[in-house]
């Protein structure tokens, strides 16, 4: 699995809830738009990491709404 196979369910997701969403927004993996609202940042990851934590707080310094998505374990859910 790549990082970038977590991108169409995730668009999917984001424009059922009526985001226009684009990939690769500078150093953005994933930002979310929809009218009358701030943006909304995704970072993508395969793993949930120290590196994904920092990545997404340094978001935090640009953005209001940040989420960190890593794909589901595959057991133990």
């Amino acid at each position: 699995m790549k990082e970038a196979d977590l991108y169409p369910d995730l668009k999917a997701f984001l424009e059922g809830q009526g985001y226009e969403v684009k990939a690769e927004i500078g150093a953005c993996d994933v930002m979310a738009l929809r009218a009358g609202d701030p943006p909304v940042v995704v970072e993508m990851k395969l793993t949930f990491s120290l590196a994904l934590v920092l990545q997404g707080v340094a978001r935090q310094a640009l953005f209001d709404t940040v989420y960190l998505a890593v794909p589901a374990p595959k057991k133990g859910w």
